[in-house]
C-alpha cells in the first residue's frame, strides 16, 4: 500500500476527471459528434491507469514507478484527444477574435504576425526543437525526479502535471479557441521553413493538434511544471533545461500554435497549481481518509 498523500490524491483527481469527461460526453450526447468515441477513449485511458497501478503495486523496483508514471502520462495524452469533440458544448463558435483584438489593442497586431518579420530557417529550427522537446521532456522529468529524490518526488511531479492538464482541458471547453492556423492562416506571408525539427513540429500540428485545445496552453503549463520540478529535485539539470523552456514559451506563438494569451494562461495555470497542490493534497486526504489501497 502506497501511503504517500500525493499518490492517493493523484488517484482521486484522475478518477474524478475521468468521471467528469465521460459524464459530459453522455449528458451532451445530442450535441457532441461521435460521443461514443469519447467514452471509448476514456475507457481505454481508465484501463491504462488501472494497469499502471496494478504493476506498481507488485513491483518495488524501478518497474513499478515507471509503469505508474507511464500510465499517467498516457492517460492525459488520451484525454487530450477525447476533449477535442467537447469544446463546443457551451459555445458554438470559436472565440479567437477576442484574443486577436486584445493583441491589436496592446501591440498593434496579433503577436504571431508581429513576430513574422523575425522568421529565419535557423531560428525556426531552434524554436521547433524547443516545441518538440516538450514530448521527451515529460518522461525525462519523471526519471530525473525519481532518480534524484525518490518516489515522493515523482508523485509530486505527476500530481502537479495532472492538475495543470485538468485545468487546461476544462479551459478548452469554457473558452474554445481554434488557434491561428485554423482561424487566420491566410494572413501569413512567410512560411515556417526549417529542417528536421521544423518538419517534426509541422507533423505534430497536422497529426496531433485538432482545431482548438489552446487556452490555456498545455505546452506552457506542463513546461512550467517541469521547470519547477527540475529546480526542486534535479538542480544540476535545471540550468540546461531553462533555455529550452524559455524558448518553448516563445515558440508556441512564433510557431503559430497558440496566441500569446494562451501561453500566458498556461504559465499562470501552472503557477496556481504549484502553489495550491499542497492544500489540495491535504484537503482530499482529510476528506477521504485512507482505509485501504486506493485505485481507480
Amino acid at each position: 500500500m502506497n501511503r504517500d498523500p500525493s499518490y492517493r490524491t493523484l488517484n482521486l483527481i484522475t478518477a474524478g476527471f475521468w468521471i467528469l469527461l465521460v459524464s459530459i460526453a453522455v449528458i451532451f450526447s445530442s450535441t457532441v459528434a461521435n460521443w461514443q468515441m469519447v467514452v471509448l477513449e476514456m475507457g481505454v485511458a481508465g484501463v491504462v491507469v488501472l494497469a499502471g497501478n496494478w504493476v506498481h503495486s507488485r513491483h518495488t523496483t524501478w518497474i513499478g514507478p515507471s509503469s505508474r508514471a507511464g500510465s499517467i502520462l498516457l492517460f492525459y495524452a488520451i484525454a487530450f484527444s477525447a476533449v477535442a469533440p467537447l469544446q463546443h458544448i457551451l459555445f458554438d463558435q470559436w472565440m479567437d477574435q477576442i484574443l486577436i483584438s486584445l493583441d491589436q489593442y496592446l501591440l498593434g497586431m496579433e503577436a504571431s504576425l508581429l513576430l513574422e518579420h523575425l522568421i529565419h530557417p535557423a531560428l525556426t529550427e531552434w524554436m521547433m526543437f524547443s516545441y518538440v522537446a516538450y514530448v521527451p521532456l515529460l518522461p525525462l522529468t519523471a526519471v530525473a525526479c525519481y532518480r534524484m529524490d525518490g518516489e515522493e518526488a515523482l508523485n509530486s511531479y505527476l500530481l502537479n502535471l495532472s492538475l495543470a492538464y485538468i485545468f487546461c482541458y476544462v479551459g478548452f471547453i469554457l473558452f474554445p479557441v481554434a488557434t491561428q492556423m485554423h482561424f487566420m492562416k491566410g494572413l501569413y506571408s512567410t512560411p515556417l521553413d526549417g529542417w528536421v525539427f521544423s518538419w517534426l513540429g509541422e507533423w505534430m500540428r497536422t497529426n496531433l493538434h485538432p482545431p482548438g485545445e489552446a487556452l490555456p496552453s498545455p505546452h506552457c503549463a506542463a513546461a512550467t511544471v517541469m521547470l519547477v520540478m527540475f529546480y526542486r529535485y534535479a538542480r544540476g539539470y535545471f540550468y540546461w533545461i531553462l533555455p529550452i523552456i524559455l524558448t518553448l514559451y516563445v515558440s508556441t506563438v512564433y510557431g503559430r500554435y497558440h496566441y500569446s494569451w494562451d501561453a500566458v494562461a498556461g504559465i499562470v495555470v501552472a503557477i496556481v497549481v504549484l502553489r495550491t497542490s499542497p492544500w489540495i493534497v491535504d484537503h482530499l486526504n482529510k476528506r477521504f481518509p485512507m482505509k485501504s489501497s486506493t485505485q481507480i
